[in-house]
């Protein structure tokens, strides 16, 4: 089974996507809503991907990429990057502290399985 970390404050939306990342197969999605929980998570139990929106309480879903992609271990698992934030350049901002993806919410749940099965297949085929 792979692992899915979601990391998503608003309660409603991550139970939309959790449902939503259910479908695919042989995936096991576990839920935080706090930024330093995940990210301490991460180094209990690695996931094989890890899904963040940016704004999250106690350290930032920003934060949590930038801090993860230069640890030579975790900077390996694949981060998506979900963000409300209306900034243009978001995207860029994203891509630029190394997120393996991109998102703008609100994200539409096939949109969001889709983009998840894209990298978990990157990652299997490594």
């Amino acid at each position: 089974m792979r692992k899915i970390y979601l990391a998503e404050d608003s309660n409603l939306q991550a139970m939309v996507y959790k449902r939503a990342l259910q479908r695919i197969s042989d995936v096991i999605v576990s839920h935080f809503d706090d930024g330093l929980e995940v990210y301490l998570a991460v180094f209990r139990d690695p996931p094989d991907l890890l899904i963040l929106d940016v704004m999250l309480p106690t350290l930032s879903g920003a934060a949590a990429l930038r801090l993860l992609k230069f640890d030579r271990v975790m900077g390996a698992i694949p981060i998506l990057i979900m963000s409300a934030l209306t900034e243009e350049d978001m995207e860029h901002k994203a891509m630029e502290m190394r997120a393996d993806g991109y998102l703008g919410k609100p994200i539409k749940p096939e949109l969001l399985t889709t983009t998840v099965e894209s990298l978990l297949a990157k990652v299997s085929a490594k």
